[in-house]
């Protein structure tokens, strides 16, 4: 991956004039009947594994990937797999946002991961002004609206607003609903 490229980016690094084939978030497939890891759940045949990023291979100077299984942190490998040893199985989320096409996401966590990752939040000052929320406060503001989404770092809690308000209500309710039961499920300490 380039320096200069968030991974969320659209890829735009060449070799010699070739960009990169496949983007984050692409299915691909191994077209030499390859297996990796040694995860007893894995088939015995070519499974389909997501592309983490591409990057330029440093001893031959081609395109490679870093793999994963799919709902599977782990992975694949430590090294990496060159472009001529994958096909396309189908395109992913941000090939598809970056050209048009429509997405399709599992679930409203990974919708809203996605629009956070590419960039499309804004931050939420307190009501103090600074950026950090105690929970009590951060929960009152989001049934509210004020505030779509969250990230929590102990009793540190980051507040934002998605770009798009229908993502934005999607990701509130959903969060509203997980965090329901907050002042039981979260020790006081944390807050």
């Amino acid at each position: 991956m380039q320096d200069a490229q968030r991974y969320w980016d659209a890829p735009t690094a060449t070799i010699d004039g070739t960009p990169q084939q496949f983007w984050p978030g692409d299915v691909v497939e191994f077209t030499d009947n390859t297996v990796w890891g040694t995860w007893e759940h894995q088939p015995a045949t070519t499974q389909e594994v997501i592309v983490e990023y591409g990057y330029v291979a440093p001893y031959d100077n081609h395109w490679a990937y870093s793999l994963r299984l799919d709902d599977d942190p782990r992975w694949l490998g430590r090294g990496h797999v060159g472009e001529d040893r994958l096909s396309l199985v189908r395109r992913g989320n941000l090939w598809n946002y970056h050209h048009g096409q429509p997405l399709a996401f599992k679930n409203v966590t990974e919708e809203g991961q996605f629009f956070f990752n590419l960039g499309h939040v804004t931050p939420v000052r307190s009501w103090d002004g600074s950026d950090f929320w105690y929970l009590p406060r951060l929960m009152k503001a989001m049934s509210r609206g004020k505030v779509d989404t969250f990230t929590r770092r102990s009793h540190y809690n980051r507040a934002y607003k998605f770009e798009d308000p229908e993502v934005g209500r999607r990701v509130r309710l959903f969060t509203l609903n997980e965090y329901k039961n907050w002042k039981e499920d979260i020790p006081r300490s944390e807050w």
